[in-house]
């Protein structure tokens, strides 16, 4: 949902302008990034974890809820130097 969000960094300042789900999901990948360049000896990742069974996604989903959350758990846990990564 991410490629269709406005990054709309100026909502910060005021409540002026609203953010959709789009925009909130551009915001989590842009924070991602830049702890991830900030601080390059900590592992930051963004991750889509599809389109898995929950309220939002409703009957037309097309993806796995356990897989959705084995990939979190394999970056959070592996010693493989695959989920050794950052960004």
């Amino acid at each position: 949902m991410h490629l269709g969000g406005k990054p709309k960094l100026d909502c910060f300042k005021s409540n002026l302008e609203r953010i959709n789900y789009s925009d909130s999901k551009l915001h989590l990948l842009l924070l991602c990034k830049f702890v991830a360049r900030q601080w390059p000896d900590i592992f930051a990742n963004g991750l889509n974890p599809g389109w898995v069974p929950t309220k939002m996604g409703g009957n037309s989903v097309t993806d796995d809820l356990q897989k959705g959350y084995e990939t979190r758990v394999w970056l959070a846990t592996s010693n493989d130097e695959q989920a050794k990564v950052s960004g």
